[in-house]
């Protein structure tokens, strides 16, 4: 039983990702492991990991198209570091779609016999968009967090991990928008 522990926890422990330029606290997750010699108590930070890509357009012109991007995926931004060059939403409450999307597509919260338990809950959405210089063009990275629950029940939410298609959503947008 020790070995199954031992396990779990090695396996639990190794999904955790890690951003180096996070400024913030993470918040911390507790898994109760139940098992016949009693309870294990496993905590995991998560940290989330911005993905993006490259678009070969610099900095300036990226920047200028990030707005009409969020626009046309239904996000209203409320955040604009221009210093940093970060835009986004650090926190939305929505259900079911992401302007025309089911969330499914862009958060995994586990499912239901009902289907993707995304499309249904009730959802908080954090979506940050920073850009940074590379060489001639310019990474467009975003990280994406989301955390939901039942609408019918009360109670905490609970982490959704992103699909990462929001992610490369947003660096085709931007890719379109200035190829124009």
């Amino acid at each position: 039983m020790r070995h199954l522990v031992f396990v779990l926890m090695v396996a639990v422990a190794g999904c955790a990702s890690t951003n180096t330029t996070s400024q913030t606290t993470p918040p911390v997750e507790t898994l109760r492991i139940q098992g016949a010699t009693g309870a294990t108590m496993v905590s995991t930070v998560h940290e989330a990991a911005a993905n993006g890509g490259l678009v070969p357009f610099d900095i300036d012109s990226a920047w200028v198209a990030l707005p009409s991007v969020y626009d046309s995926l239904g996000i209203a931004v409320t955040t604009i570091d221009t210093k940093n060059r970060v835009m986004g939403t650090p926190s939305v409450k929505m259900r079911r779609r992401l302007g025309t999307v089911p969330m499914s597509k862009y958060l995994n919260c586990g499912s239901t016999q009902g289907g993707p338990s995304a499309d249904t809950y009730e959802l908080i959405l954090s979506v940050l968009t920073t850009l940074r210089r590379e060489g001639q063009g310019t990474m467009v990275l975003t990280t994406v967090e989301g955390q939901g629950r039942p609408i019918t029940l009360s109670g905490d939410f609970t982490r959704c991990a992103s699909t990462s298609a929001l992610e490369a959503r947003i660096v085709e947008l931007v890719n379109a928008r200035l190829k124009r």
